[in-house]
């Protein structure tokens, strides 16, 4: 098999595909390709075809330089395959065509599927897990599917008791994506940044407009307001019929009034009339005990605890050294 770079003449094919694929997130569709392009680096987006020309398989690539002319190379969400688990034969062949096409290079995929023997050990024939991870591997999934009585049920006590004490403060609830919206999600990480001193930042306003100028609908936001002040609001971005839980952020005040978990009751109505029957809950670790608080707040839901395929590299011995020193000093900084 051969693996082709096509061009934006191609986009309504890959959209095409892309609905074809259950496990497809929203980090293959090609409008985020375009927003994370602009961020410092290019996009390139891959079909892999039989000798017959049958497609079989896609990645949406970023490409950042490394030194030496390297190239390091991250595919979130991905790649994906059109008939099935990915393979090692198909990695080896897109690392092939890859370096064909750009040069040596690293290359680092996150596979969003739940992890399983069958594809682990394919996978192991020739990728090797990273040295130094830039994600946790780990989400929650919850079933939208389940009425709320069920849901209830299956959350922990103390949950159940803030779903219910929550939703009796009267909070306003906004749902979608206009300027009004976007504006209270940005203000509200604003907020959180300095009250928490982060050192990182969430989406600014306008970051928040660019992103929904490539992937319109599928940015879905949620805002609760008390006594016409934002306390409390979420972001999801959605592929077909799943939702991946993107950032969030809630005021000492919404966080006095435990806004958010009447927040996540009133969001998961949402998702589901928008025909969303998976929330992928994303940014659990737990293994990592400074996580405790948004570990302990997400699991709390009675979601189910997947482990993700996960983070794969390919490259030289020399790729593989240089690739992780990058993610070492800039964790995360990669898409």
């Amino acid at each position: 098999m051969t693996w082709e770079i096509i061009d934006s003449e191609r986009r309504s094919d890959w959209t095409s595909w892309i609905k074809q694929i259950p496990q497809a997130t929203v980090y293959q569709q090609w409008g985020w390709g375009d927003f994370k392009g602009g961020s410092g680096g290019g996009t390139l987006r891959l079909v892999a075809r039989t000798k017959t020309g049958v497609p079989v398989g896609l990645a949406q690539a970023f490409v950042r330089k490394m030194p030496g002319g390297m190239k390091f190379i991250w595919i979130p969400g991905g790649p994906l395959c059109l008939n099935g688990d990915v393979s090692s034969d198909l990695m080896a062949a897109l690392v092939r065509d890859l370096e064909k096409a750009v040069g040596r290079c690293y290359l680092r995929c996150n596979f969003m599927e739940p992890l399983n023997d069958a594809n682990n050990s394919d996978l192991a024939k020739y990728m090797s897990r990273p040295a130094v991870r830039m994600l946790s591997g780990y989400s929650v999934f919850l079933d939208l599917n389940d009425n709320e009585d069920l849901w209830l049920k299956k959350m922990e006590k103390k949950h159940r008791y803030y779903v219910r004490h929550s939703r009796k403060n009267n909070i306003e609830w906004q749902y979608g994506n206009d300027d009004n919206i976007l504006r209270s999600l940005a203000d509200l990480s604003e907020i959180l940044v300095r009250d928490k001193g982060l050192n990182f930042s969430l989406f600014s306003y306008e970051q928040l407009v660019e992103l929904r100028r490539h992937l319109a609908d599928s940015v879905k936001v949620i805002v609760g307001r008390f006594e016409g002040e934002p306390i409390t609001a979420a972001m999801v971005l959605t592929q077909s019929n799943r939702g991946h839980y993107s950032t969030a952020a809630t005021t000492g005040r919404g966080r006095d009034m435990n806004a958010a978990y009447a927040m996540l009751a009133e969001l998961r109505i949402r998702l589901r009339n928008d025909g969303i029957t998976l929330l992928d809950f994303g940014g659990i670790a737990p293994r990592d005990k400074s996580c405790q608080g948004v570990n302990h707040f997400k699991l709390g839901f009675g979601g189910e605890v997947v482990e993700y395929l996960g983070e794969w590299e390919a490259g030289s011995r020399l790729a593989r050294f240089l690739g992780n020193l990058a993610v070492r000093i800039k964790r995360g900084g990669m898409g």
